[in-house]
């Protein structure tokens, strides 16, 4: 059944980018399950490309941080864009500079048929600490979710099913036409400025290693985006949610390295 809906929803998609004048090899998706790297990945190529760009116009690249750069450069995801129901908002331009039209994030198993001939960015974590991760920073400290899980332990039992599922998809894609890079949070947190050197390298552009520096250094700035949050609500006040509870779990939790209760190995 998913192979057949993926059939259909390719031949709109394709439909889709064919009026609207935009190619498969532009656009670059980003591919997980929830707290797995996704806005820490979002956040260093939108600080290199902005950097980039006042770089080539000969203007002050320093740049400082900013909490919502990536709601401002990533306007779609590929769930709620990429359909001919919605509307197709326009991501920021800059991305031209690494050869891109856009950079849309998923949450769904990886699609044979819709993302043939595309690039497919995956990250991945332990399956035990995402989990973990997830339970402290969205249910044990929102008013509004706390009492659906009282342990990580559940959250993960819950979820692992799913998760592992939709995990062993990209691990079977090589066999379809796809050109895919798996990255894991270990390698985004521990070697964010290699990471992202790597990325652009995949992507066919040359990095500038001085802005890929600058780029995980500001990433650091950021908490929440270290150890693998970072949403939207994170970053601005909201009503239900304890942010006592939540940055204490954060503070403490970078302290650990961000990967100081598991093992860091995929499950």
């Amino acid at each position: 059944m998913l192979i057949k809906v993926d059939f259909i929803a390719s031949l709109l998609f394709n439909l889709r980018l064919w009026s609207l004048g935009r190619s498969k090899r532009d656009i670059l998706i980003l591919a997980t399950i929830t707290k797995t790297g996704t806005h820490y990945i979002r956040f260093l190529i939108a600080y290199y490309i902005k950097m980039l760009d006042l770089k080539s116009h000969g203007k002050d690249y320093k740049i400082s941080n900013d909490d919502f750069i990536v709601d401002e450069y990533f306007s779609n995801s590929w769930h709620t864009s990429y359909t001919f129901i919605t509307s197709l908002k326009n991501s920021t331009k800059k991305l031209a500079i690494i050869g891109l039209t856009d950079f849309p994030r998923s949450h769904m198993p990886f699609r044979r048929y819709s993302w043939k001939n595309m690039k497919v960015l995956h990250t991945y974590r332990d399956l035990r600490e995402q989990a973990f991760v997830s339970y402290k920073m969205k249910y044990e400290c929102d008013e509004k979710l706390k009492s659906q899980y009282s342990s990580y332990e559940k959250l993960y039992y819950d979820f692992f099913d799913e998760n592992n599922e939709q995990y062993q998809t990209f691990y079977a894609q090589r066999q379809y036409q796809s050109n895919i890079l798996r990255i894991s949070f270990h390698q985004i947190y521990h070697h964010s400025e290699n990471t992202l050197a790597l990325i652009l390298q995949w992507l066919g552009h040359e990095p500038d290693m001085e802005l890929c520096s600058l780029s995980a250094e500001l990433c650091k700035s950021t908490p929440s985006i270290l150890v693998g949050g970072g949403e939207k609500w994170h970053r601005t006040n909201q009503p239900n949610i304890d942010y006592e509870k939540l940055n204490k779990f954060i503070r403490d939790y970078k302290h650990n390295g961000a990967l100081g209760i598991f093992d860091g190995n995929e499950q």
